[in-house]
């Protein structure tokens, strides 16, 4: 029993020699030699195939990271890319709600001065027209035509009969091209 042992382990051994030889020389290639014929054993053709699976499994995985990866990535930049569109946006509406802001103070300054000029017309309105004509000759152009645009029309025509004949007709003229 001893000699077939010996005679099994010296086969085995030249096999491994002659293969070896053959896979170094490049005349076959032992391992998918190997592999083919292990495939044919059937619990073998299951790990092999297992493997296989796997192999596949792992490549797979590996495209599913690159791409969660460049979905990743992109994520980041779009978020950077909206964080900066935000500081934008906040910063113009800042600058609305400062407009706003000044359009609303400039508009009570409207109020407050039209409320002013009513209070001179009403004073004017009260006055003899000689006293009117002498106090809008001091005044600026657009005030004074501002206060005879006020005026009722007919208290408005005794002043400016009390004007000179140059700033009334100046008047007249600016009065007549607003109407």
């Amino acid at each position: 029993m001893k000699k077939f042992f010996l005679i099994i382990l010296t086969l085995v051994l030249a096999i491994i020699v002659v293969a070896v030889g053959l896979q170094m020389f490049g005349i076959i290639n032992v391992k998918k030699v190997a592999i083919n014929q292990v495939k044919k054993i059937p619990v073998a053709k299951k790990i092999i195939a297992s493997q296989e699976v796997q192999k596949e499994l792992e490549n797979k995985l590996k495209q599913k990271e690159k791409k969660v990866d460049n979905l990743t990535q992109k994520n980041e930049e779009l978020k950077s890319k909206l964080k900066a569109k935000d500081s934008k946006l906040n910063n113009k509406q800042q600058k609305v709600e400062k407009l706003e802001n000044k359009l609303a103070d400039l508009k009570a300054e409207q109020k407050n001065r039209e409320a002013r000029i009513k209070k001179l017309i009403d004073m004017y309105q009260t006055m003899e027209p000689a006293k009117v004509a002498q106090v809008i000759t001091e005044l600026k152009d657009n005030l004074a035509i501002e206060i005879l645009k006020e005026l009722d029309s007919e208290h408005a025509g005794e002043v400016l009969s009390q004007l000179s004949s140059k700033k009334a007709a100046k008047y007249s003229v600016i009065l007549s091209s607003e109407s």
